[in-house]
């Protein structure tokens, strides 16, 4: 069985982010963490989400769900990274060592899981 992790960015106007993830092992057990960060912005807050979920992990077999396609593309579909280039090295590095999967998952739509880190998230940044 695969390791799921779900992750999610937020980020208010004034520049408050907050970052969030779930991982749920293969035998029951689930892991949740989140984090602020001040003057960010939501891509970064969402490449921050996945850095920090695959550096607690050794094993493989993971599959990532994420609403973001600009991680998604940067980290497995070879889009250019033109922002946030100190960010990019470290996400690239631990997709390298631990190959995960990604999928992408519609936002705001009923997914317990992807509600959650959305809901720590925007806690996270002070959104709620």
């Amino acid at each position: 069985m695969m390791i799921e992790i779900y992750t999610d960015g937020s980020c208010k106007k004034n520049g408050n982010g907050g970052w969030a993830f779930t991982i749920d092992f293969p035998d029951g057990d689930t892991w949740v963490e989140w984090g602020t960060v001040f003057d960010t912005t939501n891509n970064r807050m969402e490449m921050t989400a996945v850095i920090k979920a695959l550096q607690r992990l050794e094993e493989d077999d993971i599959i990532i769900y994420t609403d973001s396609r600009y991680v998604i593309g940067g980290a497995s579909l070879g889009w250019k990274q033109k922002k946030n280039l100190d960010l990019w090295p470290e996400l690239i590095t631990e997709v390298i060592r631990l190959q995960p999967e990604f999928k992408w998952v519609k936002g705001h739509n009923g997914n317990p899981r992807n509600e959650e880190v959305d809901k720590l998230a925007q806690e996270a940044s002070g959104v709620r």
